[in-house]
């Protein structure tokens, strides 16, 4: 019966494809081609299909594929389609018009068919277009006479399981009952051995009780005296078995009414129990119309299918709640805001205690604990601002353009400190206030070549010794840095004159109006400032 739904269904599938119009938009189509990722992935399906087969084969099935009558050869049986002549003649005649379609589309040299296509269209009958009247009321007459005939072999598998589930109904009854009647003949063949037990007994018990009785009766005189005399404990014992067995001939008594009645109850069952059987053997059940996995399986799929229907469903709903659930987060945000704007309004006004009361009552105080998003984004940017400073500083040392991280600029300022650069500046500018403008820039401009030592002349070689041991010992230990960190080192000359100080300093002093010290002050504002890297300079005011 699954088998005639499914070609039913497909029946009106092709039916429906057939008589539906083919409405292509062309801005659909365009839509359906700008994912790229999927048109690769079709390229590279058809590739290897046209690796396995040729680029005809491939152009005519992609026509056919496409072709709204070819739905129908989905539901034909794979291995007995080409035996009906029908299909295989209409399959022929479907393929030589897309033949012709797709050798238009190519421009081929030769617009018509092949000489094997065109005799074997020649050698088939012609195949009636399935968009006419006449092949419409064809396919639908004969869909109506399969529709009739599916109803009627339904009706008839419906009356076949009817007659099967009331036949299996009966049967399980009948073994029902067999089953009840084998466990009472069973008790009853217990209660009958149990019953001629007895009756064996009774009737030996009755054997004995005769022949005491007839040795009373005939018994001679004699052998009652020596009886009486010396069997006295035997007569007494005798006589308890005669008690015993008169108890035991009562009971067989009242046990023979019993077991005559369990006796006719076993006759009766024997003959219910035969009929049973009988009819038992003489009941066959139906063929089962439809194989139980097949059911069991279109069964199955129909939960399947419900079930994701529901799981859609429940999908969509998820993502609406989650959508509800992002909105509702955004204006409780919005309004932690406000109650924050809120509360920092009333500080200002100076009623900030008051509305922390109130916002306190209400229950909303954790509002005030807690942090915004808004003061998470404020403090993330601070520190990646801070880090940004740290790199900045960083790169600077390296690179040896920040003071304070850079050996060469500690030497630099080493050596104007430690030097007598102070006193021959000031010597110098004495010299020049007392000559005037007038003398040669040589002498004026500073030189840091080498030390001059005609100062040094007149001093006392104790003074000297102790500076120039400490001098070259620190001479030695940067030296010793710098072939520790391998990072080349400029001398203070080379560092004054790369810094632009040689052109500033015979400017400084030339100027009478300041002191050696505030010379000496703006050279050194001058070392700083042309060592300071561009950012920073942009950060002073």
């Amino acid at each position: 019966m699954d088998s005639l739904g499914a070609a039913l269904k497909l029946k009106k599938l092709a039916k429906n494809l057939a008589e539906k119009p083919r409405l292509i938009e062309s801005d659909d189509w365009a839509s359906k081609v700008v994912d790229l990722h999927r048109v690769v992935d079709v390229y590279q399906a058809l590739f290897v299909m046209l690796e396995h087969h040729n680029e005809a084969l491939v152009r005519v099935g992609l026509e056919l594929v496409t072709d709204n009558r070819t739905r129908k050869i989905l539901s034909w049986n794979e291995g007995a389609w080409y035996e009906d002549e029908e299909k295989r003649n209409w399959l022929r005649g479907l393929v030589h018009e897309k033949l012709h379609r797709v050798l238009k589309a190519v421009d081929a040299v030769s617009t018509g068919p092949p000489e094997s296509i065109a005799v074997a269209a020649a050698v088939v009958t012609p195949v009636p277009d399935a968009g006419s009247a006449a092949e419409i009321a064809r396919l639908t007459q004969r869909l109506e006479e399969s529709e009739a005939a599916l109803e009627a072999e339904t009706a008839r598998a419906q009356a076949a399981e009817a007659l099967h589930q009331a036949a299996a109904g009966k049967v399980r009854h009948l073994q029902a009952k067999v089953s009840e009647a084998a466990v009472q003949a069973a008790e009853w063949e217990l209660r009958v051995q149990e019953a001629d037990r007895l009756a064996q007994d009774a009737e030996e018990g009755t054997k004995q009780l005769s022949a005491l009785r007839a040795v009373q009766a005939t018994g001679s005189a004699e052998g009652a005296d020596v009886v009486g005399t010396a069997g006295t404990a035997h007569s007494a014992g005798k006589a308890a078995s005669v008690v015993s067995i008169g108890v035991q001939t009562d009971q067989v008594e009242n046990a023979v009414p019993v077991i005559r009645e369990l006796q006719q109850k076993a006759g009766n069952a024997v003959p219910i129990v035969h009929e049973l059987q009988r009819q038992l053997r003489d009941d066959t059940l139906p063929p089962e119309p439809q194989p139980r996995l097949e059911i069991e399986l279109s069964q199955a799929r129909q939960k399947i299918s419900i079930l994701e229907a529901k799981v859609a469903k429940l999908e969509a709903k998820e993502a609406a709640l989650l959508e509800q659930l992002r909105k509702q987060a955004v204006v409780v945000e919005e309004m932690h805001a406000k109650i924050r704007q809120m509360v920092a309004r009333g500080e200002a006004e100076g009623v900030g205690d008051i509305v922390k009361k109130l916002v306190g009552d209400v229950g909303l105080d954790f509002v005030l604990k807690q942090k915004s998003v808004w003061d998470r984004l404020y403090k993330d940017a601070e520190l990646r601002i801070q880090r940004l400073e740290e790199l900045r500083r960083q790169h600077s040392a390296v690179a040896g353009n920040a003071p304070g991280h850079s050996e060469a600029r500690e030497d630099v300022m080493e050596e104007l400190s430690r030097s007598d650069l102070w006193q021959r500046l000031a010597e110098r500018r004495t010299r020049a206030g007392g000559e005037g403008h007038g003398h040669e820039p040589e002498q004026s401009a500073i030189c840091f070549s080498a030390p001059d030592p005609e100062p040094h002349k007149n001093e006392p070689s104790r003074s000297l010794a102790p500076d120039l041991e400490l001098r070259s010992n620190q001479r030695r230990d940067r030296s010793r840095q710098r072939q520790q960190s391998k990072q080349p080192k400029l001398s203070a000359t080379r560092n004054l004159k790369k810094m632009g100080v040689s052109q500033s300093l015979p400017s400084l002093m030339q100027e009478p109006s300041k002191s050696a010290i505030e010379a000496a002050a703006d050279i050194r504002g001058i070392v700083l400032h042309s060592r300071e890297p561009a950012w920073l300079r942009g950060w002073r005011p």
